[in-house]
């Protein structure tokens, strides 16, 4: 998933205050929680432009009244501030700051092909040792990538796949072309 510098600042924040009053495993569960509830009605709600703003606060209070008074607060700003649709990106961003601070990097490795478990620790360990942080690889097939994989992790992006192989020696040999004539 991809994270916009809006989603960022605001995760960014939350996470420094809670860091700053050590409730950093509360908000994030309080932001797991809000995660699996999003996707659907929850999201759908808060961004309906026919529903008052007074009136999806009131439906944040009752669903998270059990939820720490920082997070239902964060929530309460990000909603009147007309940010619910990037709620999901925040979770994400605030998730990835904890396992950062941890120690601990989320990485993904997509290949065209199934991945064995020994080659997939050899990459994990490989990007271990570049960060200096446990990595935890999260693996997709993708067959459009024709061969090879692609890593992504801490926002880099490592591509050897065949696909982009290919298409770089299309653009390679589209501008032989144009020289030549």
């Amino acid at each position: 998933m991809s994270v916009s510098p809006i989603s960022r600042t605001y995760a960014g924040a939350l996470y420094e205050l809670a860091a700053e009053e050590g409730i950093v495993e509360a908000l994030l569960k309080d932001l797991e929680a809000l995660s699996q509830a999003l996707p659907g009605e929850l999201e759908s709600f808060l961004l309906s432009p026919k529903v008052p703003l007074a009136r999806r606060q009131a439906v944040l209070d009752e669903l998270f009244a059990q939820a720490h008074p920082r997070f239902l607060a964060f929530l309460q700003l990000v909603v009147r501030k007309g940010r619910a649709g990037l709620l999901a990106e925040m979770a994400e961003d605030f998730r990835l700051r904890v396992e950062a601070s941890q120690g601990r990097i989320h990485g993904l490795l997509e290949s065209a092909v199934d991945v064995d478990e020994d080659l997939r620790g050899e990459l994990a360990d490989s990007i271990s040792k570049t960060f200096g942080k446990t990595v935890q690889l999260e693996t997709r097939t993708r067959p459009e990538l024709l061969g090879g994989f692609r890593v992504r992790a801490a926002g880099r992006l490592l591509d050897a796949s065949l696909r982009t192989r290919l298409e770089a020696l299309r653009k390679h040999m589209k501008a032989a072309a144009v020289t030549q004539s």
